[in-house]
């Protein structure tokens, strides 16, 4: 059996996936802060239509974050999995002559 992964590699990625939930995060909030703003001075039929796209923007961005959370947790979980693996591989090969 042959194990191979690049855990510097799986590493980085999750940890851009969580800086990316993270800025996200931080966007959305300047975008309810805006919008908020925004309805409060709009009240036609402008203001409306600007609600709707606002709370679609967000539901949105929440359904991205979330994946992109599942994501960065199933690759540090695959990273942690690999490396255990081939920690028992280590441990088998390194207990027989060779």
């Amino acid at each position: 059996m042959e194990i191979r992964a690049n855990f510097v590699a799986l590493e980085d990625l999750e940890g851009r996936i969580r800086r990316t939930v993270e800025a996200v995060g931080e966007e959305m909030a300047t975008w309810q802060q805006a919008t908020g703003v925004a309805l409060t001075d709009w009240q036609d039929v402008a203001g409306t239509e600007f609600e709707g796209v606002s709370t679609a923007w967000l539901r949105l961005t929440e359904l991205q974050n979330t994946f992109l959370t599942e994501l960065g947790f199933a690759v540090g979980n695959a990273n942690n999995e690999m490396q255990g693996a081939l920690q028992q591989a280590r441990a088998l090969v390194g207990g027989t002559a060779l």
